[in-house]
């Protein structure tokens, strides 16, 4: 990290971490249809760990934060009856994912203001610094 523009560098932290939040919120979104033969493993939403970078030490601000991996819905599969789909199996079920709209719907909401939050901090210092610039005019 920079020294003295660290504002920035936690701002960006935060925008990179909240767009690939978004990314994982929309490839659930778009497999939320998607079925496979009963028996087989569905498409499982994913759900994004973040971790703060470095601990913030007393009287330090902190130094953002970073994505380190997606975990899987571990949630049991509904099976459905299906006997018309090309892709239901012998008996004519079909495995539903796991992802549940309500909660992806949520998690975009939240993923979006935590974009906008981390955007509007990086202006918001870009505004301070500009200022600090112009008194020594």
């Amino acid at each position: 990290m920079s020294v003295g523009f660290d504002t920035f560098d936690v701002g960006r932290s935060g925008l990179t971490l909240s767009k690939t939040w978004l990314d994982t919120i929309a490839n659930n979104i778009a497999n939320v249809n998607t079925v496979h033969p009963a028996g087989q493993q569905p498409f499982r939403a994913s759900y994004l760990v973040a971790q703060e970078i470095g601990p913030a030490l007393p009287g330090q601000s902190g130094q953002g934060v970073r994505a380190i991996g997606q975990v899987d819905d571990g949630s049991p599969p509904a099976v459905v009856s299906a006997p018309g789909n090309p892709l239901a199996d012998a008996n004519g079920n079909l495995t539903q994912p796991v992802v549940d709209l309500g909660v992806e719907m949520t998690n975009m909401i939240m993923a979006n203001r935590s974009f906008q939050a981390n955007g509007r901090t990086i202006e918001t210092a870009r505004d301070m610094y500009t200022a600090a610039l112009r008194i020594g005019r």
